[in-house]
């Protein structure tokens, strides 16, 4: 009970009634007829300013209805709240410490989705160890084995931080580290964290010497900027052993406490330079996040590097969608199979598309999605794809023994792709994200041989079974895909 008066609550409530009197006042300054028409003819010209944006066409295509649906309204809402108006105050403020690379030896790209990333920012480096991990109980016995062995600095990044056992068994091992003399390092996203994390949070890691970063601090005037968060997992070991995964540090990701059945989720740790990528991706969010470019992070192990490996993040602020050019990219670039694990199948039309052309050139796509559901809305429209992917020779299955919350591309069974981010719009276009390739060793192995376990846990949907849905439901679909792009 005392949760729903903390801050966020509060904030909340004040946005909500922030929103409620501008679409009061707008209504009421409409019923004067000049204004009236100076607020449809400010709709009209935002509908082109926005239809000749860069933008997703899918985002063009929400604008557009909305504004033609509320002509008194869709103007001034675009001005107040488009992707663009917000996007370019935060990427000035934020370029400057997103612009400094790894020190790390570059390795000279090949052409494809190499080359790609290498020109994004993420080049392409070589690591002396990689492991993936099926299971979220796996990922994060290994976490804890590689934290306790830390001696100078530990990173953590996640997009939750849950109060229950895993967030009390990790707190009491950092508290210890940092009174063996290790500098301890916390982002987490204040939205995505607001009405889970334990009480007095914030003064709790402050009283055990954890530096602690908020993204986004929620707050309680309306912006646009809420929508934009931080969805990155990651945990660095002294620049060494680097962790990205799906889970959040949370019960149910690791199955200690049942919300929508088995639970799920995939994890990889890289260690040498892959590692020092990772750690610079954190060292420049922790830059930003403190208006401080000077914190640097040193590594002084030497291993013997033989794999591989692009880690990569992924920003809302720069119109280059990262992580869907990445999938894009390895999909068409697929000769023999296509394996896919998302928790939501949100396609755009040019992942359709990818996904349906590689299928019908012959390779063999594979996906696998929820059988149970974590939202009801996002599980209607994910099953709203299967027919169009199905008719083009896509094979679905859906996982049974709960929740899929796993993120994984593997390409040929030789290209892995496992990170944050999940197969909607959000993630590609609105959500900070990260995320790691490996070209051959262990992890492509390690991750085909999960699948085909995971595929016999599952349910494979066949066009001919899929439920004929009533008509309520197909416009309710129809609504949904509409406005896709915000769910």
């Amino acid at each position: 009970m005392t949760k729903l008066f903390r801050y966020g609550s509060l904030a909340i409530l004040c946005v909500i009634l922030q929103l409620f009197l501008l679409i009061a006042a707008i209504f009421l300054a409409s019923t004067l007829p000049f204004v009236r028409l100076f607020l449809h003819l400010l709709t009209i010209i935002c509908v082109f300013i926005q239809l000749n944006s860069d933008i997703s066409p899918a985002y063009k295509l929400c604008w557009a209805v909305f504004m033609l649906i509320f002509p008194s309204y869709g103007g001034v809402f675009f001005l107040l709240f488009s992707k663009r108006h917000s996007v370019d105050s935060l990427h000035k403020k934020m370029s400057p410490f997103f612009s400094e690379t790894s020190p790390v030896e570059h390795i000279e790209p090949e052409k494809g989705i190499q080359t790609y990333l290498s020109n994004a920012g993420f080049p392409l480096v070589s690591c002396a160890d990689e492991r993936y991990f099926g299971m979220g109980e796996d990922f994060y016995s290994e976490m804890i084995k590689q934290i306790e062995n830390a001696k100078k600095y530990i990173l953590l990044e996640f997009f939750i931080v849950s109060e229950g056992k895993i967030w009390q068994q990790t707190e009491q091992l950092l508290a210890r580290k940092i009174s063996e003399g290790v500098k301890v390092y916390l982002i987490i996203d204040d939205a995505g964290c607001l009405f889970v994390k334990p009480n007095g949070f914030e003064k709790r890691m402050k009283k055990l010497g954890i530096e602690l970063r908020k993204f986004n601090p929620v707050t309680p005037c309306l912006t646009s900027r809420v929508g934009y968060r931080n969805h990155r997992k990651m945990v660095i070991c002294d620049g060494e052993a680097a962790f990205c995964c799906g889970l959040n540090l949370s019960d149910e990701y690791m199955n200690i406490k049942e919300k929508y059945g088995r639970w799920k989720d995939s994890g990889v740790m890289v260690t040498g330079d892959g590692a020092v990528q990772f750690t610079q991706m954190f060292r420049n969010m922790w830059a930003y996040l403190s208006n401080d470019n000077s914190l640097a992070f040193t590594f002084d192990a030497q291993y013997e590097q033989k794999q591989l490996v692009q880690p990569f993040s992924d920003t809302p602020l720069d119109n280059q969608s990262v992580g869907l050019c990445t999938y894009l990219t390895l999909i068409n670039s697929a000769c023999k199979s296509i394996c896919l694990t998302t928790p939501y199948l949100i396609c755009s039309e040019e992942m359709l598309n990818a996904l349906r052309s590689a299928a019908l050139r012959g390779v063999k796509v594979r996906i696998i999605t929820p059988h149970i559901p974590d939202k009801k809305t996002v599980f209607m429209l994910t099953r709203g794809f299967y027919g169009e992917l199905l008719r083009a020779g896509v094979e679905i299955y859906e996982y049974t023994p709960g929740f899929i919350h796993a993120k994984s591309l593997l390409i040929d069974e030789e290209t892995a792709v496992v990170g944050t981010i999940n197969y909607d719009y959000r993630s590609m276009y609105l959500l900070f994200e990260c995320g790691c390739v490996f070209y051959g060793g262990a992890v492509p192995k390690q991750l085909g041989i999960d699948f085909r376990q995971t595929i016999s846990e599952c349910i494979k949907i066949t066009y001919d079974k899929l439920p004929k849905n009533n008509i309520f439901v197909e416009l309710a679909r129809g609504f949904l895909y509409l406005f896709a792009p915000l769910v």
